[in-house]
């Protein structure tokens, strides 16, 4: 079996990433986004988007990428002190959906909490988790996140609303294997 390599990402990563992205969305995200959002050009969306932020280099950002065979199969981008209560942004945690529950989350969020570390960025993270993505919540419950707080997100990707919450850990260093 080809081993499992976790790195930073790269510019050259744009597309990969986006199509990734897409089809992650497509499957958590069915009933949440809107079907015909979910149908249209997300893998284009998302590769723009992701396009857009490797142009434009920025040293409070990063993300890590799983590989399983040279193939991508998750990855995970954090923007540093996004919040001045909650410190450091999980823009994005996404795992294929063939490789859901094989471990790769936890281990995304490992690395990231060690990039964190090793940057000597604030010890503090958090996310935003649609309500109605119940596996979510429940796998970022499992690995000791909490849910803080709640909003109504009006302007969601399909320009729809949807509630969110924002799930926190005081210290990435409870992510860590050791930790």
């Amino acid at each position: 079996m080809a081993p499992l390599i976790f790195r930073l990402m790269l510019a050259s990563d744009a597309s990969s990433v986006g199509a990734l992205h897409a089809a992650s969305w497509r499957s958590a995200y069915r009933g949440i986004l809107s079907d015909d959002y979910l149908a249209g050009d997300v893998e284009l969306d998302r590769a723009v988007v992701w396009k857009r932020r490797f142009d434009a280099p920025d040293e409070t950002r990063f993300g890590v990428m799983a590989e399983l065979g040279g193939v991508p199969v998750g990855f995970v981008y954090v923007i540093a002190s996004a919040d001045v209560v909650w410190g450091n942004l999980i823009d994005n945690l996404h795992v294929s959906p063939e490789a859901r529950s094989s471990g790769i989350g936890p281990q995304l969020l490992a690395r990231a909490a060690g990039e964190i570390e090793e940057r000597g960025w604030d010890r503090r993270m958090h996310l935003w988790v649609y309500d109605a993505n119940t596996r979510a919540r429940a796998f970022y419950a499992r690995i000791g996140g909490r849910e803080v707080e709640s909003i109504i997100e009006k302007d969601t990707p399909d320009s729809g609303v949807a509630k969110s919450w924002r799930v926190a850990w005081p210290d990435v260093s409870a992510l860590l294997p050791d930790g």
